[in-house]
């Protein structure tokens, strides 16, 4: 059970890794625009 689950996670890993990533970074990039003053030093 264990190495069919870790089997199906390397394949799909990537991927969603990569999704996360995109969505994280999108996220990050909204709360930055939307708050410029927290930018500054």
């Amino acid at each position: 059970m264990k190495a069919g689950l870790f089997s199906g996670d390397r394949a799909e890993g990537p991927q969603a890794i990569a999704k996360f990533n995109r969505t994280h970074f999108y996220s990050l990039q909204q709360f930055s625009a939307s708050r410029p003053y927290f930018s500054r030093p």
